[in-house]
């Protein structure tokens, strides 16, 4: 084999190895999604591309809104300072209300949900939106030192196998911030 060939097949080897590397980069290093005012943190896999989503409901807006346009994935939060609810009560008044809301249906039980430092639970529902798509939502509560946190992550129903488990693994990553 003479030189030339020697360098070429050194030099494939040496850019696959960069792609090789630069994919699992891609795949294995998560992403940070942090809330506007700083209260919370999440971590995604890099496979999601999740972008600002200008979202505004009535009068509240969010303190995190963000969507995966490409796999329709909606992730709304918020944070909430400790009042005269238990989370608990905030819980249940809050399964009570926002799936009726939607006029949503297939409400689950309200589950315990495991995180390293935090009480959390959480319970799902399926609606259909305006355009007669229906989207499959879980609801998770948090609490922490400094508040209750609520965050939505939601999909097409037809995806709901596909992302539900990642649903959760996202918020297993929950951490407060000290904003």
């Amino acid at each position: 084999m003479n030189y030339i060939n020697k360098t070429r097949m050194i030099s494939g080897a040496i850019i696959l190895i960069i792609v090789a590397a630069a994919a699992l980069y891609y795949f294995f290093v998560p992403v940070k999604i942090v809330d506007v005012n700083n209260y919370f943190e999440l971590s995604a896999s890099s496979k999601y591309d999740f972008v600002q989503n200008d979202y505004k409901e009535k009068d509240e807006t969010p303190t995190l809104s963000k969507m995966d346009t490409k796999k329709q994935i909606y992730l709304k939060g918020s944070a909430y300072k400790p009042s005269d609810k238990t989370l608990k009560t905030l819980i249940e008044d809050d399964k009570k209300t926002f799936p009726e809301s939607l006029e949503g249906r297939e409400v689950s039980e309200i589950k315990e949900f495991k995180t390293k430092n935090y009480e959390a639970y959480k319970y799902s529902f399926v609606y259909e939106d305006n355009a007669k798509i229906d989207f499959y939502q879980t609801v998770y509560f948090i609490e922490a030192e400094n508040g209750f946190y609520i965050i939505d992550i939601e999909c097409k129903n037809v995806d709901r196998a596909k992302y539900e488990k990642d649903f959760d693994k996202i918020l297993k990553t929950f951490k407060e911030l000290d904003a």
